[in-house]
């Protein structure tokens, strides 16, 4: 039997030289990291692709970016797809701080009621974890926007008394 011969036969005589691999292609170079700046830029044009998984995978590269990827994210509250803009009013809610607060408004008034639910949702979240850092009329502001629960947890932290709605009988209740 003969021993094929030559690179890539994949008898391992290539296997020590530098570049190769044992079946003889060239073997990756490991990537150079990408500046957040070209990456969130990158991100924001993927957003934007026609190509149909594209803005997920977007998305999904924002997640983990943390706080680096809120311009981006800010942009896909534009998108014309919801569930992209649910998406990115989703992880604004974990990695967003109060500077995404007044984007989130807009997303208050978003034609989509999920995208509009989820950003209430966003809002409360973020206004909550940042309470601190903004002024108690800020939060009564905000407070206001929101509706039920939301608005008076938030009213809650500041100290203000506010009592639960009351409960809507029906006839079964007295059954």
């Amino acid at each position: 039997m003969q021993q094929p011969t030559g690179k890539g036969s994949g008898t391992g005589q290539d296997q020590g030289k530098a570049g190769t691999t044992p079946a003889g292609g060239k073997a990756f170079a490991k990537a150079k990291a990408e500046p957040v700046d070209e990456k969130v830029e990158r991100l924001i044009r993927w957003l934007h692709s026609p190509m149909e998984k594209m803005p997920y995978h977007a998305i999904h590269e924002l997640y983990g970016m943390g706080k680096e990827g809120m311009p981006a994210l800010i942009e896909a509250l534009s998108h014309s797809d919801c569930s992209i803009r649910a998406n990115a009013v989703c992880i604004l809610s974990k990695n967003g701080d109060a500077t995404a607060l007044e984007q989130l408004e807009t997303a208050l008034c978003d034609p989509n009621r999920a995208v509009s639910a989820v950003a209430e949702m966003a809002i409360f979240e973020i206004t909550k974890r940042h309470a601190t850092e903004l002024e108690p009329g800020r939060v009564r502001e905000i407070a206001s926007r929101l509706s039920g629960s939301f608005g008076r947890e938030l009213e809650r932290m500041l100290g203000d008394d506010v009592p639960e709605p009351e409960q809507s009988r029906s006839e079964d209740d007295d059954i």
